[in-house]
Order: C-alpha cells, then structure tokens, then sequence
C-alpha cells in the first residue's frame, strides 16, 4: 500500500483493479511521479508487441491510401515540375516528390491569396447566388456578379428557389470578349428584367475557374515553389550568409505579390 492520501483514495474509489500494482516505468513525457501508480485491472494481459518492421509497413499502407484519395485540386499546379527543376538546375529525380510538394502548395496558396482558382473545371457543375449585394444596375441593365467561370461550354442560368427552377435567356456575358482574352467570365448582364427579388435565387451552371493559367500566375507559382523548398535550409525563418549575416525570411516573397497583385479580389490583398 502507499502512503500518499491521493493515490491510496483513487485505489479505493475504482473496485476491480488490483491496489497497489505499481509500475517501474511510465511514459517519458509525464512531468507528475504519480502516473507512475497506473492501476491495473485484475483481468489485464499485456498487449503483444509488435515489431517496429511491422509497425513500419502499416504507417506506409496508411500514408499510400491518403495520398491516392482523390482531391478536386491534385494535378493543378500552375506550374510544371520539369520547368522548376530547370530553374533550381536539378537533375536527379530524388527529390521530385518535394518538389511536386512545393508546387502544389504554392498554387493553392496564390489561390488563398488572390481569393479565386486558375484552373478550369473538367465539367459544369452548379452554384446557388442571392440576387442582393450581387447585382450593379446602370444604363446597360442589371449586372450579375458571379464566380470566375472559365468557359461557354455547359452554361446554363436559372432562377427560382427550392425545385421550381426556369431557364434565363437573353442574357450577355461580361466583360466583353473575356473568354477570347483568355480571362474569366465575371457577371451576367441583363438589359431587360431582373434577377428577381425577395427569396428568389439564381442558380449558374458552369465551368469554373480560369481558361488558362495566366503568365504571371505560372511565374509567381515557380518562385514560390522554390522558395517554399529552399525553406528546408532555413526552418526557423531566418536565412544567413556571410556577407550580410542573418536575416529574416518574409512570409511572401515581394516578386511573388507584384506578380498575383493585378490579380487578388477586393478584400484579399
């Protein structure tokens, strides 16, 4: 039996558990002696201890089968892997998996940053808008403001609400020749009517996303990317030299910001 009055009350409040059973070590991040007293029950059997090999082998099955879930982002760098080795003058192909890396995570971070995607949806697929706050209204007609949709192909407005839908015609796309300049279609214009009012919806069916990955986009990708693997060598965000001693790695490279700042929607700068 213990001495100590914390230990000896536990003992007695849980019946089934054997007193007393101590043990002669406990897990190394515990700072409190007294999860060294772990009780027992009278019917334990220690688990069988499996081998670190085997241990080994079910953390790589279960790391494999996360990685070949499927994302709607895999495979939509803005950039390729063979240009960003080119411009790190690597060689080797030992290190492509931190290099896809870093360029996944630096696309989908323009993508946070500039509050919209560059790449195209395969196909249409539908979202839900509430005409208020949504529309500007000038000489022209009401102007939809809408999410970048990449593509004529497969679009379809509706309005309605709940499951009474009915198909919108007459209606333009804007701005003018936005696809033919391979930029995004951002709004729908009509000249005549509304888009509605009160609890009425507009339901836009569409390719989303850009039709093509911008020059200046696929150039900020690459810097980003080689600076998030050059980061290896500077984990505690502080970068050194000899010449200019130790300095302090921004969060974003400022080429990177010049590059996506035509770009970032209000309130995401």
């Amino acid at each position: 039996m213990t001495d100590d009055p914390m230990v000896a009350a536990l003992l007695r409040e849980r019946e089934g558990y054997v007193q007393g059973a101590w043990t002669t070590a406990w897990p190394p991040w515990t700072s409190n002696w007294r999860c060294a007293a772990t009780l027992r029950p009278a019917t334990h059997r220690p688990r069988p201890r499996v081998a670190r090999r085997h241990r080994t082998d079910r953390r790589r099955r279960a790391a494999a089968g996360r990685r070949a879930r499927t994302r709607p982002d895999v495979a939509n760098e803005y950039a390729d892997l063979a240009t960003l080795k080119l411009a790190l003058k690597i060689t080797d192909a030992e290190r492509d998996d931190l290099l896809t890396a870093a360029l996944a995570a630096a696309s989908r971070a323009i993508d946070k940053k500039t509050g919209r995607r560059f790449w195209l949806d395969p196909s249409a697929t539908a979202r839900t808008y509430h005409p208020q706050g949504r529309v500007l209204r000038d000489e022209r007609g009401d102007l939809l403001l809408i999410d970048d949709v990449g593509s004529a192909t497969g679009l379809v407005v509706e309005t309605g609400r709940g499951s009474t839908w009915s198909a919108v015609t007459g209606y333009e796309t804007s701005p003018d020749n936005a696809l033919t300049e391979e930029r995004p279609i951002t709004g729908l214009l009509l000249a005549t009517g509304t888009w509605g009012t009160g609890t009425t919806r507009v339901r836009v069916s569409a390719r989303w996303g850009w039709p093509a990955v911008p020059d200046e986009i696929a150039q900020a990708t690459l810097l980003q990317a080689a600076r998030l693997y050059r980061r290896k060598d500077s984990p505690e965000g502080v970068a050194g030299s000899g010449e200019w001693g130790l300095v302090r790695v921004p969060h974003l490279d400022p080429d990177v910001r010049a590059l996506i700042e035509p770009y970032m929607l209000p309130g995401f700068a």
